[in-house]
């Protein structure tokens, strides 16, 4: 057929308006329509758009992708671009409303609700393999990666990893493997294994680090593994293995532990292990350090704390005379 301008287009006979499109020209007296099909002919392989009457429009790329609805639900103004096996379903659930998400690319991820009158809207899956989105999800969005979901996570996000999982909101996972955060404005980057149920805190690598301080505040771990805090808020382990900051029934405030191996803060705030294994705060406010040494020590030698204060040594700070341990105190 030789090419012909909009308005030369025959009209294809025997054909619903659902497979046509319609072109009018301002400037003619006739509707011209063309087959979609025949428009997108050569594009795509077997691709092809449709929508339907909720303003659903799905893409499928030689794959089984779709949007399912009934009428207890409202599932509008959502969108399925490419890959295959990609659904937006209710799952037999009432009340439910699904509203403006998008799939882009990837395999076998879904939209799905978890519940009864729950909602899950503004939301994205963009390529990957096997996410989900559950109940409550609104305004969140899974980036690459395998096997992740979110179910009741608003404004949260998923990026790369495999077997991520967020509940609660406001919360980033970066990379990893099995990683979790169950609460608030927190996060997980990279690392195995890792659990973060706190607000506002942060764990950081390291593999089965488990931090169980539910509604407490400003928590974290940097790398290590088995690692653990309970009913702690704004304390910290960095590194090592094996440590406990467990208030217990007494909640341990503002302690830490750095290095080291098995050491462990008992419901007493305010306090620090510097590496060493095995080592046990017994009281608040309590530094233990199993072996100090004074790097600069040649430099502290004064016979006095007035030849000391001359030297510079601040008061309370550590000096020696010939050996003998002295505190300026005057």
């Amino acid at each position: 057929m030789a090419n012909k301008t909009i308005p030369q287009l025959p009209e294809q006979t025997g054909k619903t308006d659902d497979d046509l499109l319609v072109i009018v020209d301002s400037g003619e007296t006739t509707t011209s329509k063309i087959k979609v099909s025949t428009l997108l002919s050569g594009v795509g392989g077997s691709s092809f758009f449709s929508a339907d009457t909720d303003n659903n429009i799905l893409q499928i790329d030689r794959g089984h992708s779709f949007i399912s609805g009934d009428s207890s639900n409202t599932m509008l103004y959502n969108f399925i671009l490419g890959g295959s096996g990609n659904t937006m379903d209710n799952n037999t659930r009432t009340g439910v409303n699904l509203d403006r998400n998008v799939i882009i690319g990837g395999y076998n991820n879904r939209f799905f609700p978890a519940s009864n009158s729950r909602t899950t809207r503004n939301a994205g899956i963009f390529a990957g393999e096997g996410h989900s989105f559950g109940r409550e999800s609104d305004n969140s969005v899974i980036v690459g990666g395998q096997n992740s979901n979110i179910n009741y996570g608003f404004r949260s996000a998923i990026v790369g990893g495999q077997n991520n999982s967020f509940a609660q909101s406001d919360n980033f996972i970066g990379g990893g493997t099995d990683n979790a955060v169950q609460n608030n404005k927190s996060g997980v980057i990279a690392g195995y294994s890792n659990y973060n149920r706190s607000n506002n805190s942060f764990i950081g690598g390291g593999y089965d680090n488990y931090l169980q301080s539910y509604n407490l505040n400003g928590n974290g771990f940097v790398g290590g593994y088995i690692n653990y805090m309970n009913n702690t808020d704004r304390c910290f382990i960095g590194g090592g293995s094996n440590h406990d900051i467990n208030g217990g029934a007494t909640l341990t405030s503002n302690s830490a532990i750095v290095g080291g191996d098995l050491g462990f803060i008992s419901g007493h705030s305010r306090s620090v292990i510097l590496g060493g294994s095995g080592l046990t705060t017994s009281y608040d406010e309590e530094v233990l350090v199993p072996n100090l040494t004074i790097a600069n020590y040649s430099s502290l030698n004064f016979s006095g704390d007035t030849a000391a204060a001359a030297g510079g040594v601040s008061l309370g700070q550590v000096y020696h005379d010939n050996g003998q341990l002295r505190i300026r105190i005057v």
